[in-house]
């Protein structure tokens, strides 16, 4: 079977990561049965988290390695030279803290739609699926530059479709949920919410990067595979929590 011209594929690529990030977003938002989040402060905050969130994200994250990059750098080496601690320090901890506060600014763009805290979640799971689309496409294209194997890279984007999107949608919703509520009552803060935001996304981020860890393949498969089930449970229990606080 011959190969599809290059620039069909890169767009059967970018077509493959939004479809499930839209049809998620669908789905969160039919959790509410009152007062239903209008479409378009949905799309609003959707293109936040695909466009504005992962650019920001790609700031912060440079803007932090360069300033604590060479001390982390130098402590690890003198620790253990052969270790990954670095690369899992960034995946862990750096990357939770960033992405989540980018996503979750997105929240604020839509604040006068916010009349239940609820409201929050669908927004911040919405946020959240759009940056996890465009960080689907960017890690599609990725593997398709450098292994120029189409198939595999839409490999890559469908599991990350059902493990890495359902884990950003459900941390932003829990960022959202501060959010929601920081608008809405006066004293409630967003601060433990974002916490929480960022320890549920470095711990998928741990689980996912067993590869860097341990060598012992029977190891990673069990680290993807709890990685997986994080983020389905996650985003089960987001959607059960926007359902139960939903009310007339």
């Amino acid at each position: 079977m011959d190969s599809l011209p290059p620039e069909l594929e890169i767009a059967i690529l970018i077509l493959v990561s939004f479809v499930p990030a839209i049809i998620y977003v669908i789905w969160v938002r039919r959790s509410e049965r009152y007062e239903v989040e209008p479409w378009r402060q949905i799309a609003k905050v959707f293109l936040w988290g695909a466009i504005i969130a992962v650019v920001v994200s790609i700031i912060l994250s440079t803007l932090v390695v360069y300033v604590l990059g060479e001390t982390i750098q130098r402590q690890y080496d003198f620790l253990r030279p052969e270790s990954t601690i670095w690369i899992l320090l960034l995946f862990s901890v750096v990357a939770p803290m960033v992405e989540e506060f980018a996503k979750g600014v997105g929240v604020y763009t839509v604040r006068e739609s916010i009349t239940e805290a609820e409201d929050g979640m669908v927004y911040g799971a919405a946020s959240g699926l759009g940056f996890a689309a465009t960080e689907n496409v960017l890690y599609g294209l990725a593997a398709y530059l450098m292994i120029a194997d189409f198939r595999a890279s839409i490999i890559l984007i469908l599991v990350r479709s059902i493990s890495s999107s359902l884990l950003h949608a459900s941390a932003s919703a829990v960022m959202g949920y501060g959010v929601g509520r920081s608008l809405l009552f006066r004293g409630a803060a967003v601060l433990p919410y974002y916490l929480l935001a960022v320890f549920m996304h470095g711990v998928f981020n741990y689980l996912a990067s067993f590869e860097l860890i341990y060598e012992d393949p029977t190891a990673v498969l069990y680290g993807f595979s709890l990685a997986i089930i994080f983020a389905v449970a996650a985003f089960s229990l987001v959607r059960y929590g926007i359902r139960a606080k939903d009310h007339r």
